[in-house]
């Protein structure tokens, strides 16, 4: 049984506890890190064990394997380098830094320690993008030829509201980094790599925010350089799930949230 600590007790707590809860006699949760005195006094209330402020003991704590870090992104290269530099391995929420540069910090780390670190993009093992996944690797569909990708989602103002959302500062960005990241590292996975050649990013009028809620990309894709689209907001009212669309020589595969479509040339 490997033993955990998180780290940060906000609004992705609930689907880790879960997950920790599924994982039944192969992991066991030591440790709930949070600065907030509320954050504690509602976590104990919800989970029945009293968490701590102090991040440092956790870390000394040689029982510790692994910590879920999930905390907002503006302090992920400094958490995240304290917790790998105590020889822990690494859990952490999406987006692992502000900036790439962040993220390679963390990775060159883990490498000399030979520790393990991940972020939590856990879109691409949905069981329809891995079925999607086996036909393309098999080579069933041919090469690509085109995509679309539509990321049509809502968010109301409140939820930008709330100190630091949506800022460059503690976020690194607006839509792209905080909810179509996940779509986005789907359509990577599928479709081999994107290159963007041209986009236009803005805030739309349906939010007083500082960062983007609205980006239009022009892209190539995979090693043909397939030509595409990608486009994803949170100003779409009501919320609408993302689809993807991917032209091959021989089918079209569309995704559309959970489901998978594919529709051979021959029927």
């Amino acid at each position: 049984m490997k033993t955990f600590a998180i780290v940060g007790l906000g609004m992705a707590l609930a689907p880790h506890m879960a997950s920790l809860a599924d994982l039944g006699g192969r992991a066991r949760l030591a440790y709930a890190v949070t600065r907030s005195l509320g954050r504690r006094a509602a976590f104990e209330a919800t989970y029945g064990s009293a968490p701590t402020h102090d991040l440092d003991a956790v870390l000394a704590d040689p029982a510790v394997d692994a910590v879920i870090l999930l905390t907002p992104p503006d302090s992920h290269r400094d958490l995240g380098g304290r917790i790998l530099s105590a020889g822990k391995h690494l859990l952490i929420e999406k987006p692992a830094g502000l900036v790439t540069d962040d993220t390679r910090f963390l990775a060159d780390q883990a490498k000399v320690s030979g520790l393990l670190v991940a972020p939590v993009l856990q879109h691409r093992f949905r069981p329809s993008v891995r079925a999607v996944e086996k036909i393309i690797s098999s080579g069933e569909s041919g090469r690509l030829c085109g995509v679309h990708c539509l990321i049509p989602w809502w968010r109301p103002q409140a939820y930008y509201d709330e100190p630091g959302r949506g800022t460059y500062a503690r976020d690194g960005g607006g839509v792209m980094l905080t909810q179509a990241i996940h779509t986005l590292d789907v359509l990577r996975a599928l479709c081999g790599g994107v290159r963007i050649s041209a986009a236009h990013a803005v805030t739309s009028l349906l939010h007083q925010m500082e960062a983007e809620d609205m980006v239009c990309a022009l892209a190539t894709f995979g090693p043909d350089a397939a030509p595409g689209t990608i486009m994803a907001t949170t100003a779409c009212f009501p919320d609408m799930p993302e689809t993807m669309t991917l032209i091959f020589e021989r089918m079209t595969i569309r995704l559309e949230g959970l489901q998978a479509q594919v529709f051979h040339h021959d029927g």
